[in-house]
């Protein structure tokens, strides 16, 4: 669902929603999924966020919020159980969550020549039962923080 406003004709806010749904399961690989299968993967996503040109269309801007959260997430990690020679692909259920900005600036130098950057900054927050690791050590995968902040610069020339 997306809900948007025209500010002036060049500016526009929006404000979006949407969720999604995995089906859980059994894990081919890992015998013990039988009596205590994968639970289902289901996620939240809010994004608010302006878009728009600027200066006669010469800059165009957009600056996005977002909080997505992703409980149950299925994820592979290579377990090992005490007493067993070796590791194997195994498939856990960890709860997720990301939230941050995201901006992208394009500006349009000449009519041949167009100069753009994009960023993005977000802090996530993982939590997961324990699980044996490929060490058959017993760990989790609970942890925060920032993730590292990427930066993508664009140079466009034609002619």
């Amino acid at each position: 669902m997306v809900a948007q406003y025209f500010l002036t004709e060049e500016l526009m806010a929006y404000l979006s929603y949407s969720t999604g749904y995995k089906s859980g399961g059994f894990d081919s690989l890992t015998i013990s999924s039988s009596s205590r299968p994968l639970e289902p993967e289901e996620s939240e996503m809010v994004e608010l966020g302006i878009k728009g040109d600027l200066f006669d269309g010469r800059v165009r801007a957009q600056i996005a919020l977002f909080n997505l959260k992703v409980d149950g997430r299925q994820t592979s990690v290579d377990s090992r159980q005490p007493g067993s020679p070796n590791a194997i692909p195994t498939v856990i259920n960890i709860d997720n969550e990301n939230e941050g900005f995201e901006l992208t600036l394009d500006w349009l130098v000449t009519d041949t020549l167009k100069i753009g950057g994009l960023t993005t900054v977000r802090n996530e927050e993982s939590t997961s039962e324990q699980f044996y690791n490929s060490d058959a050590e017993l760990t989790d995968l609970n942890g925060s923080g920032d993730t590292a902040t990427s930066y993508t610069l664009k140079f466009d020339w034609s002619r």
